[in-house]
C-alpha cells in the first residue's frame, strides 16, 4: 500500500540522467525534487538532468537555466531534459510524441522570455517506460544549428537515460 501511494507521487526509482563519455561535454542532474507546475502551480515530484558544451552555472532545477543560456556563444548547446508524473493531457497542444528523441521531432520556438538564445529552443515531447511519467527535452542553440550541432545534440540524446518505473 504504501509503495502505491509512493509511486504516485514519484513515479520513477532513480532521477533522470545522461551517461558519460562525450568529450567535451558536460552532465548534470538535479535528483528528484519538487516544483510547482502547470497553471494550478500544484506540487509534484520532478527530475532534471542536463548535457552541455559550455560551463553549466544555474540552480539544478532551474527551468530555463537562464544564467547558462547568457553565455552560450554561438557554438553552445544546452540539451535539458525533465520528468514529471502525468497530469492531463500530454503532450500539449496536440502535439505529437517523439518516440525515439529524434531531433527530426522536435518542435521549435523562439526563445527565452528573460534571454535572448539566438538559435533558439527545440522541444521534443516522450513518455516514460509503461507510461509511468512524461518527459519533455529541450535543446538551447546558441546560433542557428549547424549540422555538426545538430549530430553532436542528437548524440547526447542517445545519451538520455530514463529511470524505471517505480511500479511494475
Amino acid at each position: 500500500m504504501i509503495a502505491a501511494v509512493i509511486a504516485l507521487l514519484i513515479p520513477w526509482l532513480s532521477p533522470l540522467s545522461f551517461s558519460h563519455g562525450a568529450p567535451h561535454w558536460t552532465i548534470g542532474q538535479s535528483g528528484t525534487t519538487y516544483s510547482r507546475v502547470g497553471s494550478t502551480h500544484r506540487r509534484v515530484a520532478v527530475s532534471t538532468a542536463w548535457a552541455t558544451n559550455v560551463r553549466y552555472v544555474d540552480k539544478a532545477s532551474a527551468d530555463p537555466p537562464t544564467r547558462t543560456l547568457e553565455h552560450l556563444g554561438t557554438s553552445g548547446i544546452l540539451v535539458w531534459a525533465v520528468i514529471e508524473p502525468r497530469i492531463g493531457a500530454w503532450p500539449p497542444d496536440g502535439r505529437r510524441l517523439s518516440i525515439g528523441y529524434s531531433l527530426g521531432d522536435a518542435y521549435r520556438f523562439r526563445c527565452c522570455d528573460s534571454v535572448d538564445v539566438p538559435g533558439g529552443a527545440w522541444e521534443l515531447y516522450g513518455i516514460g517506460p509503461k507510461g509511468a511519467y512524461t518527459v519533455l527535452v529541450r535543446v538551447y542553440w546558441g546560433s542557428n544549428p549547424t549540422h555538426a550541432m545538430r549530430q553532436s545534440a542528437q548524440m547526447q540524446l542517445m545519451r538520455l537515460r530514463l529511470p524505471e518505473p517505480a511500479t511494475k
